[in-house]
C-alpha cells in the first residue's frame, strides 16, 4: 500500500502569559538571568527584527534585523525550524521563545563553550522572565 507523504507541521508556539512577579523565579533583569545561567549576551526580538530587550548586545537594531532575516530564510527552507546551536569556541543559541499576544518572540544568546544548558532549558528561563516582566506591567 502506498503511504501518503508526511505533512510538515510548524513547531507549536507557546503563548506567554503574565504572572505576578512573586509567583515567578525572580529575575529582575536580563542581566540577572544572563549571569545566573552564564551567558555573555542575550537579545530578545520579534519576527520583524525589532529588538524587544537585550543585555550586552551592541548595535541591537542591526543584529535583530539580520537574525530575523535568517529565521525567515530558515523557515522557508524548513517550516519546522525553531532552534539552532553553534559551538565554535562559544555557544550561540538562536530559538523561538513563544508568543506574547500576536508577537512571536525569538532569542539569540551567546555564552562560553562550557555552558551545558540545552535550548529547552534556556527557553523555559526566558519564558519565565517574560511572564514576570508582563506581570510587572499589568
Amino acid at each position: 500500500a502506498a503511504r501518503s507523504p508526511p505533512r510538515e507541521q510548524r513547531a507549536k508556539t507557546v503563548e506567554i502569559k503574565p504572572v505576578e512577579p512573586e509567583e515567578g523565579i525572580g529575575f529582575a533583569s536580563l542581566e540577572d538571568l544572563a549571569s545566573m545561567i552564564g551567558f555573555k549576551s542575550i537579545l530578545l526580538f520579534n519576527q520583524s527584527g525589532i529588538p524587544i530587550e537585550s543585555y550586552n548586545v551592541s548595535d541591537e537594531d542591526r543584529v535583530a534585523a539580520s537574525v530575523a532575516d535568517f529565521v525567515s530564510l530558515m523557515r522557508k527552507l524548513n517550516p519546522n525550524f525553531s532552534s539552532m546551536i553553534s559551538e565554535n569556541g562559544q555557544r550561540v543559541m538562536l530559538f523561538a521563545v513563544g508568543k506574547v499576544g500576536e508577537v512571536e518572540v525569538f532569542a539569540l544568546t551567546v555564552g562560553g563553550a562550557e555552558i551545558e544548558l540545552e535550548v529547552e532549558e534556556v527557553r523555559d528561563f526566558l519564558r519565565a522572565y517574560l511572564s514576570e516582566s508582563l506581570g510587572r506591567f499589568r
